[in-house]
């Protein structure tokens, strides 16, 4: 009887660390969601000063450090899967996204921040 509860407390214990430690595609997403927010960041601060989100990535005012940080694939940051990130910008609002793990757009692990 007490090596059939020592098993089950063990099963449990399992299971619940199992759960607990981060798969590598959530922490790829994780990371891409992090990554989202900090260039969203940048793009709320420049529309502060401006009145207007940047009309294309190449005016994106992206720091030293988050270049630092994050892959750049000729200048345009990419996600946690080497995918570049997407941004339209609306002039007072804009949509910045990744594919997620899939690499396709449309689908339901894409990744998107948003200001409206």
């Amino acid at each position: 009887m007490f090596c059939i509860a020592v098993v089950v407390v063990l099963l449990i214990a399992g299971s619940v660390l199992f759960r607990k430690t981060p798969s590598p595609e959530r922490a790829r997403t994780a990371k891409t969601r992090w990554m989202l927010e900090q260039i969203g960041t940048a793009l709320d601060e420049n529309y502060l000063m401006t009145g207007i989100y940047p009309t294309n990535f190449a005016a994106v005012p992206i720091s030293h450090e988050i270049r630092k940080q994050h892959s750049m694939v000729n200048g345009q940051p990419t996600d946690a899967w080497g995918q570049p990130l997407v941004y339209v910008s609306y002039v007072t609002n804009f949509s910045l996204s990744s594919a997620g793990a899939d690499g396709k757009r449309g689908t339901d692990d894409d990744i998107q921040l948003s200001r409206r």
